[in-house]
């Protein structure tokens, strides 16, 4: 994207991904929301605003129309009162919770799936706190930064529209245990550990040593 706004096409860059903290676990919080093993617990997280566009899996959770399913909402904002009419709109306010600010990383471990459905999202530090609990993540072709990350590690889960989506859901909801595998959890840790803050100064500082030896 910056290549392409910026015009740097003829210019040698790189991207220095944004560093994260290592998210300790912590007691799951399960027991608060009454999730059983039959239900597919679907979540998502952010601030309820347009770029996140929580419309978007609202309207494909609709579609979707599992009755063994739930949606968690986390987060708060000024569409969150949008959202909730959305959501009484498509007659699924039963298995859809808003749960307001929460831990995210007590939260994320009660997800099956996580879906974030952002349109040119900056980065995408929440993904990687997903895959970081090895939680598998959804995101839209426009996702701008969630995009990016998702590509380089489960590319099948990244969707076009809301249809596509419901339709995916549908589709994993059976297939559920072949992305719960250990090696599949095992996969999104490990390229999570790829984006710490000693990796992002480790590359910071090489490039500023690159910078100034081309001046001297």
């Amino acid at each position: 994207i910056a290549i392409n706004r910026f015009g740097l096409k003829n210019v040698k860059s790189e991207v220095v991904y944004n560093g994260c903290p290592v998210n300790s676990i912590k007691v799951p919080i399960e027991n608060n929301y009454k999730i059983n093993n039959n239900v597919l617990t679907l979540l998502t997280i952010g601030r309820l605003a347009q770029v996140k566009r929580i419309d978007r899996l609202i309207n494909a959770f609709s579609i979707f129309n599992n009755s063994k399913s739930r949606l968690f909402i986390v987060g708060d904002g000024p569409l969150k009162n949008e959202l909730m009419e959305l959501v009484q709109k498509n007659n699924i306010q039963e298995k859809v919770i808003f749960t307001g600010t929460q831990n995210s990383t007590e939260m994320l471990q009660l997800a099956d799936l996580c879906i974030f459905p952002s349109q040119n999202e900056a980065f995408g530090l929440v993904a990687i706190e997903a895959y970081q609990q090895g939680k598998p993540v959804i995101v839209f072709n426009d996702g701008g930064g969630l995009t990016e990350l998702v590509k380089q590690i489960e590319p099948e889960l990244i969707i076009n529209t809301e249809l596509e989506l419901s339709i995916l859901l549908s589709k994993l909801n059976n297939e559920l245990i072949s992305l719960q595998t250990e090696e599949k959890q095992t996969m999104r840790k490990v390229f999570a550990s790829g984006f710490s803050i000693e990796r992002m100064e480790l590359h910071l500082n090489k490039i500023y040593r690159q910078i100034l030896n081309v001046r001297n």
